[in-house]
């Protein structure tokens, strides 16, 4: 069961059990078929240079998100949802739109960003988008070290504490420690990075 694709556009079979009600709406623009569900809808996205990648929303926000045609876009590791939109009164000129940006009613010359809480630049559900500054934004990154590790770095100086642990906030410095275990660094590296960063803080564990 699902759906299946094939030269570039999808095509229904039998709709994912999950969903009692199935609702199948082509654009005509890269393949798109929403998945209409009880809470909310999933937009199936079909991008000839990133795949195809499902993007989900609040069922209250499908009118408002259906009247445009979408692709994908990415940034650094992460996919998100695009638009164009009309930059003039005549439309020839497009600007582009994400549609998390959309759903929360932020315009280009708003300098509040929105994070994605699970990371998923996907995942446009209300629950998931909060409105940020761009350190909150940046707060919220999974990169990791060598080490496997947010935030802790092996020094490689000594044989003992040879981790350290470290957080990041507007271009300050905060030194946690070192450890000679670097879990017990993440461990530490956490404690420091929810004071820091508060309910944006990317954790370890």
């Amino acid at each position: 069961t699902g759906l299946s694709a094939r030269a570039g556009l999808l095509h229904p079979r039998d709709g994912p059990k999950k969903f009692p009600r199935i609702n199948l709406t082509d654009f005509g623009f890269h393949g798109i078929i929403v998945i209409q569900g009880d809470e909310m809808k999933t937009i199936t996205v079909v991008s000839p240079k990133y795949g195809t990648h499902d993007v989900w929303l609040d069922d209250e926000d499908y009118d408002l998100v259906s009247q445009h045609r979408w692709h994908l876009s990415r940034s650094n590791k992460t996919y998100y949802a695009a638009t164009n939109v009309p930059r003039d009164n005549n439309g020839k000129k497009q600007s582009p739109l994400l549609m998390h940006r959309l759903i929360m009613e932020c315009t280009k010359g708003d300098k509040v960003e929105i994070d994605h809480d699970d990371r998923n630049g996907l995942n446009n559900k209300r629950d998931n988008l909060r409105y940020a500054t761009k350190s909150q934004n940046q707060m919220n990154k999974p990169g990791r070290s060598k080490t496997g590790y947010l935030g802790v770095y092996d020094c490689g100086d000594s044989k003992v504490n040879r981790y350290v642990a470290r957080v990041y906030k507007d271009g300050v410095r905060y030194h946690v420690g070192r450890f000679n275990c670097k879990i017990e660094a993440a461990k530490a590296r956490d404690v420091i990075a929810r004071k820091v960063h508060g309910e944006f803080a990317c954790l370890n564990f």
